[in-house]
């Protein structure tokens, strides 16, 4: 079950979540976070499953579009299904809405075999699950390459050009616009 978190919930997300499931290259700063939930800029969602945390989203959500920020399962949790199950609920509970888009680690920056492996396994994991890569788009973060995929719940078609802007606009007041950088190939 997909729970909105408050204030509290959504910094404990970030404390024993976000702070060790994501690189500090791809982690908001703690500052703008809280201020980005406390403004509605962001909004924090547990993953429930007989009242025990599982997992967690944290979404942008503009115009009928929801941009996911960070997802993970709690590591004790992992490659057990439970991210196939909470993205289930992920589409159900946004049901209403024209689209989720969210961002996977490129091929382009890897820099072993290592990470190539969990680079391709996330990605085949959100393929599996029914998002579609977007293609020829590049889209980079303070320097870390991404790949951008999509969920269309009630949405026909997009161009990558909406894409982009949409894009630009989930960003616009959560980070430095000097480091977002995209483009259409």
């Amino acid at each position: 079950m997909l729970k909105r978190m408050d204030l509290l919930g959504a910094k404990r997300i970030y404390k024993i979540g976000i702070l060790y499931d994501f690189p500090s290259n791809e982690r908001i700063p703690y500052k703008k976070y809280k201020k980005a939930i406390k403004e509605n800029n962001m909004k924090a969602y547990g993953f429930y499953m007989e009242n025990e945390l599982y997992g967690y989203i944290v979404t942008r959500e503009i115009e009928n579009i929801v941009f996911i920020s960070y997802l993970a399962i709690r590591r004790k949790y992992r490659y057990s299904g439970y991210g196939s199950i909470l993205l289930k609920e992920l589409k159900e509970f946004f049901k209403n809405n024209e689209f989720i888009i969210l961002e996977v680690d490129s091929k382009l920056g890897t820099k072993n075999k290592k990470e190539l492996e969990v680079i391709n396994r996330r990605n085949n994991f959100y393929l599996k699950n029914g998002f579609k890569k977007i293609e020829n788009i590049e889209y980079n973060v303070y320097g870390v390459e991404y790949d951008l995929l999509i969920y269309k719940l009630n949405c026909k078609s997009i161009s990558n050009s909406e894409i982009l802007e949409i894009m630009e606009k989930f960003y616009k007041d959560i980070i430095d616009m000097r480091f977002f950088h995209t483009k259409v190939k």
